[in-house]
């Protein structure tokens, strides 16, 4: 008995259908990041050879002011007082640089983070530096009064990519080493509070005003004092309404003024895994059970036909 050319070409197409719907091909749009810092040129002031190191690796530096006892939202009082910009490698300056651990024979290097803001404490009562900038020197006006209930908040981190539809289901894993400086320049020594330092991971919502719609942290603020230890957060892309939102890992300090907030990172690794079958959408599901049911008919046919 001769198979006919239709009833071949519609198994054919509805058995290329079920490869189609059944393996969905998983393509990882956001990639995964590694980095021990150890290849990076370490932060020297005197030299400017190494200014960009870690903006070149992709890090990211975000600054604001802002008065929680005014505002308990902690709505942003001053703005940015830095910007969005690639993170500084300088480690006497602001913010963040590639250290050199010296008591380590291998000449470890790690990324220290911490608040900085680069400015006199600010003031009810001001005066004004040459730039036109706020003071808090007595020496230029000396009514002015520090105010206490500034807090400054300072975060490097790196915007790894958009969530696409073929990143939902995944698992991120986002792991590192950490360790607060016995230099006494760490978050919590001396300090008058706040002083709070984490990590985190975060998605943000373009088209929601980038409300943060998940920030996973975890807190460095009382981690061991010169001693190494690692540390894991995850975070699973399950929910759909993800798709087309932001992805970012990194740290954040908070303090006052120029308190203490430093914590050094290394070995930072950031993959995204498979973990979560992702449901067949209905609309396929249904043009493969119009295929198969293709498929009956040409079997009927050809059954009468025979």
């Amino acid at each position: 008995m001769k198979k006919s050319k239709l009833s071949t070409c519609i198994k054919a197409l509805s058995a290329a259908a079920i490869v189609s719907v059944i393996s969905v091909p998983s393509f990882a749009v956001i990639p995964d990041y590694s980095q021990d810092f150890n290849d990076l040129l370490p932060a020297d002031p005197a030299d400017t050879a190494d200014d960009l190191e870690l903006e070149n690796e992709g890090w990211v530096f975000f600054g604001s002011a802002f008065k929680p006892a005014e505002d308990p939202n902690g709505y942003f009082q001053y703005g940015s007082y830095e910007g969005i910009g690639g993170a500084p490698n300088n480690v006497g300056g602001a913010f963040s640089g590639v250290n050199v651990d010296g008591a380590d024979p291998s000449g470890n290097q790690f990324l220290n983070v911490f608040a900085n803001y680069n400015q006199g404490e600010r003031c009810d009562v001001t005066g004004v530096d040459a730039s036109g900038n706020p003071t808090c020197d007595t020496s230029i006006d000396p009514t002015a009064v520090v105010d206490t209930d500034w807090q400054i908040q300072a975060i490097v981190y790196q915007e790894i990519g958009v969530i696409s539809t073929d990143d939902l289901g995944k698992t991120v894993t986002f792991n590192f080493d950490a360790r607060r400086p016995d230099d006494g320049s760490a978050v919590g020594v001396n300090c008058v509070s706040p002083c709070t330092a984490a990590a985190f991971i975060k998605t943000i919502d373009p088209s929601n005003g980038y409300a943060t719609t998940n920030n996973i942290v975890l807190d460095t603020t009382a981690i061991a004092l010169g001693t190494w230890e690692s540390y894991t957060l995850k975070l699973d892309l399950t929910n759909p309404d993800l798709e087309g939102q932001i992805l970012q890992f990194g740290f954040e300090n908070v303090n006052r003024g120029y308190d203490t907030s430093g914590v050094n990172y290394d070995n930072v690794d950031f993959t995204l895994t498979q973990q979560v079958s992702i449901p067949v959408p209905a609309v396929a599901i249904a043009g493969l059970a119009g295929l198969l049911g293709l498929v009956g008919v040409a079997g009927a046919r050809k059954r009468k036909t025979a």
